[in-house]
């Protein structure tokens, strides 16, 4: 599916010139559409949205100041580019006082318009970036006062003002990104963008143009140009997840980008300059994927300059009453649920359970039971755990012991959910006969 276009809106009462304009949008791949005065402008803009507004300065029915500012009465963050034939500095400063995005005098060129109006529109990508991420700010926050998460966020304070390059490691579920956000708003670049890519989260084909951008016309698809996230986050922090899964053949060209801080969008032959802040983080061991052949060394040792080890939920469960707390508080008012405590027993359980997917998957555990929650209280018979250990790991026994002891929590767990026997022994793999054999082989009984 192709994406639409940027829509501009041309208030132009030249149809000559109207019209020359919208061609030019129509070839630098946007979509252009004009009116020849203020009425028919604002006509245009309660029956559709646009994304743009180029207006000329002086019009038969009114000035482009006063088609700026009823404009943005209705869409108050629109970008307004104002163009006229009587330029002057003067007439510049009061266009941006009075809100418009930047001032073009006539005669311009093609190339001149164009590039305002990507400006313009980075600028609305930019501040849209921040507004999610400082909702996401408001809404997310690194709790705990175990040793071992208190280490970590200690060096992140440390290394926060400087200008490293910081890698973050630590196992899926625990909190990596919400570290580098932490990180950037501590940091000198507090006030820039922040933005975030997933290295395995994208196929590989589009990964390269997600981060570099591509030329109109690079590959088939490509109607317009596309700045890629290096350039979005110009002159912020460019956080890259999962930077173990980056495939081999991108590799060499983020190293550029780090040592040189130059690259070129794909397709094209412009060398393109950006100044960022990188933060790194990965689940996986670097140094056994350079050993593998599937991640370069020299790429290794750039990303290695400042390692911070986030510490899973196992290491940490002095933290699980802080953080079910929280969640408590904060997802009951979202699932607008009286919910004030959790049950005793309901803790005991969660400080018992392993965490495989960590502070994520507690977070889960949480809404879920707030969900099924029909009381004031979480009780432990709310807390479904996935099957997975509601023990300390037990290393004891045979591998055949711990073979059943994971059999039987995995049954019991079904049961849980699924109280039908039959149904139950379908969602198994095994039949109902068998279903009961099992539970009077673990002692479950009839009522288990």
């Amino acid at each position: 599916m192709t994406a639409a276009l940027p829509r501009v809106l041309v208030v132009e009462d030249k149809e000559n010139y109207r019209e020359l304009i919208c061609e030019i949008l129509q070839d630098g791949g946007f979509d252009g559409e004009g009116a020849g005065d203020g009425a028919g402008a604002l006509d245009l803009v309660r029956k559709r949205r646009f994304d743009l507004v180029v207006t000329d300065l002086f019009l038969p029915d009114r000035e482009g100041f006063d088609v700026m500012e009823d404009v943005h009465r209705i869409y108050p963050d629109i970008p307004i580019l104002i163009v006229t034939a009587f330029g002057s500095v003067e007439r510049a400063v009061e266009a941006v006082k009075r809100g418009a995005f930047d001032f073009l005098p006539k005669p311009f060129s093609p190339d001149q318009l164009l590039i305002k109006l990507r400006q313009a529109l980075r600028e609305v990508e930019l501040k849209r970036e921040n507004r999610v991420l400082k909702e996401s700010d408001r809404q997310e926050e690194l709790i705990g006062q175990s040793p071992a998460f208190l280490k970590a966020i200690e060096k992140l304070r440390q290394v926060a003002p400087t200008e490293a390059t910081v890698l973050l490691l630590g196992e899926s579920g625990t909190g990596k990104e919400l570290f580098a956000k932490r990180l950037h708003r501590w940091s000198e670049r507090k006030d820039a963008p922040f933005l975030s890519l997933n290295s395995a989260a994208i196929p590989e084909n589009l990964l390269e143009t997600e981060l570099f951008g591509h030329e109109k016309g690079a590959f088939t698809g490509a109607y317009r140009e596309k700045m890629g996230k290096l350039e979005l986050a110009h002159p912020g922090t460019l956080f890259l997840d999962e930077i173990g899964d980056l495939p081999l053949v991108l590799q060499p060209k983020l190293l550029r980008v780090l040592e040189e801080k130059s690259f070129e969008r794909v397709g094209g032959v412009e060398t393109r300059r950006v100044d960022l802040r990188f933060l790194f983080a990965t689940h996986r061991d670097l140094k056994r994927r350079v050993g593998e052949g599937l991640f370069r060394e020299d790429l290794y040792f750039r990303l290695t300059v400042f390692p911070v080890e986030i510490p899973p939920l196992r290491e940490r469960r002095d933290d699980i009453p802080l953080l079910v707390s929280y969640f408590v508080e904060r997802l009951s008012k979202r699932l607008r649920k009286d919910v004030f405590q959790v049950q005793e027993k309901a803790m005991e359980k969660l400080l018992k359970y392993s965490w495989p997917g960590n502070v994520r998957e507690l977070q889960n555990a949480v809404e879920r039971a707030l969900i099924l929650c029909k009381g004031e209280s979480l009780g432990p018979e709310e807390f479904f755990l996935d099957g997975g250990p509601t023990e300390r790991a037990d290393l004891s026994g045979t591998l055949k012991d711990a073979l059943e002891r994971a059999e039987r929590e995995k049954i019991l767990a079904t049961l849980r959910l699924h109280p039908e026997r039959r149904e139950a022994a379908e969602l198994l793999g095994i039949s109902a006969k068998t279903l009961l054999e099992k539970l009077r082989r673990y002692g479950l009984g009839e009522d288990s």
